[in-house]
């Protein structure tokens, strides 16, 4: 698994039915969470191995973290023939 500095966010816009030639909204990011694979699945974690706390610090040193850029603004225009 390789590490990628970019994402592709999918963001659903409600139509508020008040049509508006610019648009801006905000989108906040937060810590992510590593899901287990048996978590996904709702497997609880009595399958899972007991690791050692060492084990586990050394586990976390490869977990996703939020980055400096938590917030990003959004600006939808209204595009012009050309």
């Amino acid at each position: 698994m390789g590490f990628s500095v970019r994402k592709i966010l999918e963001v659903k816009v409600i139509d508020d039915e008040e049509y508006e030639k610019n648009k801006t909204f905000t989108i906040h990011l937060g810590e992510p969470v590593l899901l287990e694979i048996g978590q996904k699945h709702g497997d609880s974690n009595d399958n899972k191995p007991a690791v050692g706390a060492d084990e586990e610090e050394v586990a976390k040193m490869g977990c996703p973290s939020l980055g400096e850029h938590t917030k990003l603004e959004v600006v939808d225009r209204e595009s012009t023939p050309r």
